[in-house]
């Protein structure tokens, strides 16, 4: 056998073994422990889309963040305050009532100025004596 057929054979080996080799592919979804029913149907439906592509599928829990876990949740200024609960919404109320409070302070602020940009200067008023 010659040097030639020889590396034809070997070119047609490797050539078929690529031919027959699989991808590997791994998809990734990540999830989170409070994550919602809908979210987590949806994404249960992504993994099984990718198990029938035939993909490797990694699955991820993160576990990131006060949020996630209740024990370690730090109670916000507002509730410690009132003496609430972390997620209170009672919170959020006295909060927008302060807002509206700073509004109404600084609308009352901005009407004083401008009244006072409208009062007449003492020199002004001399002046308009002296003329007439």
């Amino acid at each position: 056998m010659d040097y030639g057929k020889y590396r034809y054979e070997q070119e047609q080996k490797a050539k078929l073994a690529r031919k027959h080799q699989t991808q590997i592919n791994v998809k990734e979804i990540k999830l989170r422990p409070k994550i919602g029913i809908h979210d987590y149907n949806t994404k249960k439906g992504h993994v099984e889309r990718f198990l029938n592509q035939r993909a490797k599928v990694k699955v991820t829990i993160m576990f990131q963040g006060p949020g996630d876990d209740p024990s370690r949740a730090r109670p916000r200024p507002a509730d410690a305050a009132r003496g609430g609960r972390p997620g209170d919404r009672s919170g959020r109320i006295a909060a927008a009532a302060r807002r509206a409070e700073h509004d109404a302070w600084c609308w009352r602020r901005r009407r004083t100025q401008e009244s006072k940009r409208q009062m007449p200067k003492i020199e002004d008023i001399e002046q308009r004596e002296e003329a007439v």
